[in-house]
């Protein structure tokens, strides 16, 4: 059967051949048809030699131009990939001075014909690995046994425990630069050994892992959450067996709502933070603007660092480089400023809850 290569293929194949032997190059076709060339006006015109060294499977040169129909003086290579022969690459020129190209043409098309056929089968990998898992998050189906045996072949059973993780770019991030974050999001998930990742349409990235290969790649997760802060949130859900993923799913999906910007979300490790994240972005605006209207940035920072240092007037006053009564004479402004009081549970409650409804807000943006 014959192989095809694509014009775009061919395209690269003359550009990456010309760019190093600096000779014009042209790509024909089994048929003496040139379908990439350096010289666009041969494009689409037969090349007599061409066509004759694919039939008769070998090295022909062209010592005078215009010796034979749409040929000019130079090498033609027949190429042959599987045991056929897919095409033929004419170098043009003196034949003693372009024959010394011809090993290194060859070798050029190879790797690059070789690089599209591994793009083609990790794309079609990622595309089943990408049915599977989203067979997965929909819960127990029919397609169950079909997710089992692909799982068993990535050496995961019933037994496994696994987890969610679910990284989600924000909608304002520029799509331009999408394509970048995204194969950085997937060289860290690649990191776990899990094939088991797929993007989600419209804005989420999810890895299904075992705890084990979660533990490993954790700190690359953090870095990754750090590094994108400004627009990516990454939550990681309950740990459950086969079938039972899409619980973990769940809670990922609510732990990446409530991330911090720059820090991972883990689900087991989140309290007050889930409840946030169910919020509505204007509610939480109104409730920031009820409960901290009037305090400025350094009300602010300081508030942080007592609640921090839970509630220890020593400890935030040695953390802020401040005197106890600088400090005392701060929450006394926010309390009159307020209403809130910041020495009593109840008002300390609802100014933790208006700060970190602040933080998540600003991660929003």
């Amino acid at each position: 059967m014959q192989t095809v290569i694509s014009a775009a293929t061919a395209e690269q194949i003359v550009r990456t051949v010309r760019d190093i032997s600096g000779r014009d190059i042209n790509f024909i076709s089994p048929d003496g048809t040139i379908i990439a060339s350096t010289d666009k006006s041969r494009v689409g015109t037969y090349h007599e030699i061409g066509h004759r060294a694919a039939a008769e499977g070998r090295n022909l040169e062209v010592e005078e131009s215009d010796s034979f129909r749409g040929t000019k003086a130079g090498v033609n290579l027949p190429f042959l990939w599987e045991g056929e022969t897919v095409a033929v690459i004419g170098i043009t020129g003196n034949p003693d001075e372009v024959r010394k190209y011809a090993q290194l043409a060859q070798r050029i098309t190879r790797l690059i014909l070789k690089e599209r056929e591994l793009d083609l089968i990790d794309r079609s990998r990622r595309s089943r690995a990408g049915y599977i898992v989203r067979q997965l998050l929909e819960g127990p189906s029919a397609t169950e046994n079909f997710a089992e045996d692909y799982l068993k072949q990535a050496g995961i059973d019933r037994q496994t425990t696994l987890l969610m993780v679910a990284a989600r770019i924000s909608a304002r991030y520029n799509p331009a630069n999408l394509t970048l974050a995204e194969e950085e999001i997937y060289r860290v998930f690649r990191t776990g050994g899990s094939p088991l990742y797929t993007f989600l349409y419209p804005d989420q990235y999810v890895l299904i892992a075992d705890e084990k290969s979660y533990r490993e790649m954790r700190p690359a997760l953090q870095n990754l959450a750090l590094k994108m802060k400004d627009f990516l949130r990454i939550g990681v859900g309950t740990a459950e067996h086969f079938p039972e993923i899409y619980r973990s799913y769940r809670s990922a999906i609510l732990a990446a709502a409530a991330a911090t910007p720059g820090r991972l979300a883990e689900f087991g490790r989140m309290h007050t933070e889930l409840l946030l994240g169910t919020l509505s972005p204007e509610t939480m605006e109104l409730f920031v603007g009820k409960v901290l209207a009037g305090l400025n940035d350094k009300d602010l920072k300081y508030l942080e660092m007592y609640f921090r240092c839970n509630c220890s007037l020593k400890a935030a006053a040695e953390k802020l480089y401040i005197h106890k009564n600088t400090l005392q004479y701060r929450l006394d402004r926010v309390r009159d400023i307020s209403g809130c009081d910041p020495r009593t549970f109840t008002d300390a409650a609802d100014l933790m809850l208006a700060l970190r409804c602040r933080s998540l807000m600003a991660g929003m943006h």
